[in-house]
């Protein structure tokens, strides 16, 4: 589990009503709202479900239905896409980037320079995690969540 459960809204509900969850959507909506920011409440409702439903990523249909395919276009939208590093200095929000000291699919060398530049993230390295943080480093993730409803000046990264 992501957590114990904490009491939560759910935008799932009519009217949205608070209830005890493990769900990882939700929990994180939660936080962002604790901190002051509204969230896309129809967006949080699709990833709750799919954390409900315990599917991975919301690309797994099209990787399970043509493999070979799948990839092929999920590579070359990384390879095509714009370098947005720039825009980020610009983002004030609290950032928590945690970055598993085994993930081959983005090292965390790669995550710290993220990290760098947003101007109020912080980084932390989960020693013996891979890319599958819910999985690998699952209380150290919710650990860091948590720490952005009391952002703490003195983890900030400064470049």
């Amino acid at each position: 589990a992501f957590c114990d459960g904490v009491k939560v809204i759910d935008p799932r509900t009519s009217p949205h009503t608070a209830a005890w969850t493990e769900n990882p959507a939700l929990i994180l909506a939660d936080i962002f709202v604790r901190c002051g920011y509204t969230p896309d409440w129809a967006s949080v409702a699709e990833v709750a479900n799919w954390c409900d439903e315990g599917v991975d990523e919301p690309y797994s249909p099209l990787r399970e239905r043509n493999r070979d395919e799948g990839q092929a276009l999920a590579a070359e939208a990384m390879a095509t896409r714009p370098d947005w590093r720039g825009a980020l200095a610009q983002v004030d929000a609290p950032v928590a980037i945690i970055a598993g000291e085994d993930d081959k699919a983005v090292p965390a060398q790669d995550q710290r320079e993220l990290a760098i530049w947003l101007r109020a993230a912080t980084f932390d390295v989960v020693e013996g995690a891979g890319h599958d943080m819910a999985r690998d480093g699952g209380s150290e993730l919710v650990a860091a969540v948590r720490r952005l409803s009391v952002p703490d000046a003195s983890e900030a990264i400064t470049a």
